[in-house]
């Protein structure tokens, strides 16, 4: 026996698998059943994505990697900047095009697609006061010392003065580091976002140990 249901319109009872009632003529609204899409899990995170995605909405990262646009690490021309044993991937602030030196972007001519210059100003800025505050605070240390005896002026006394001002100068240095990378968060959230576009998000990696060797 053929299963049968009521017409939403007149109330007649109707096959279950009529499209228009036989009694009042109505066309019966059949809603398909949406196909389900087919899915995949990410390489990256894991997470099930649709199956033509080529970013994964979860970890922001490619799924369809290639030999030749998304080598695990690609070496970079970095010469002039003392990192020619480096290698990363690195992309322009301005443009967001892959790079293939640090110097300069050849589509947009951008000369610090990668705030490299201001780095390397600031440190030169930074570095050379550390230095001078390491020396000054030893000179007080010593000068204390000796005034209330602790140390006297000797060969001993000047030895003890170098280990102070390296000592110093090791931690201004580290103190140095820690204030330039406050002052470099805006710049690490436009990367991020040049990064995020291009699904590249944990090339942001490469960014900032670039950015740290040049601290250094």
């Amino acid at each position: 026996m053929e299963e049968k249901k009521r017409c939403p319109y007149c109330g007649e009872e109707i096959l279950a698998v009529a499209k228009k009632c036989k009694h009042c003529g109505k066309w019966l609204n059949i809603v398909e059943p949406e196909a389900k899409k087919e899915t995949k899990p990410c390489p990256v995170c894991g997470e099930q994505i649709e199956e033509n995605a080529e970013v994964c909405p979860h970890c922001h990262e490619r799924t369809n990697f290639n030999k030749e646009n998304h080598s695990v690490k690609e070496n970079i021309d970095l010469n002039n900047n003392n990192f020619n044993n480096n290698i990363g991937e690195y992309y322009c602030k301005t443009c967001g095009e892959r790079l293939d030196s640090v110097n300069k972007c050849s589509k947009c001519g951008d000369e610090d697609p990668l705030y490299l210059d201001i780095v390397t100003s600031s440190k030169s800025i930074f570095k050379f006061i550390a230095s001078v505050v390491a020396l000054v605070l030893s000179l007080l240390i010593m000068w204390f010392a000796i005034e209330l005896g602790v140390a006297s002026v000797s060969w001993k006394s000047f030895v003890c003065y170098l280990i102070l001002c390296y000592i110093l100068n090791s931690i201004m240095g580290r103190i140095r580091i820690l204030i330039t990378w406050q002052m470099l968060d805006e710049y690490e959230r436009t990367i991020r976002n040049v990064l995020r576009k291009n699904g590249r998000l944990s090339a942001i990696d490469d960014w900032k140990d670039l950015i740290n060797d040049n601290l250094k």
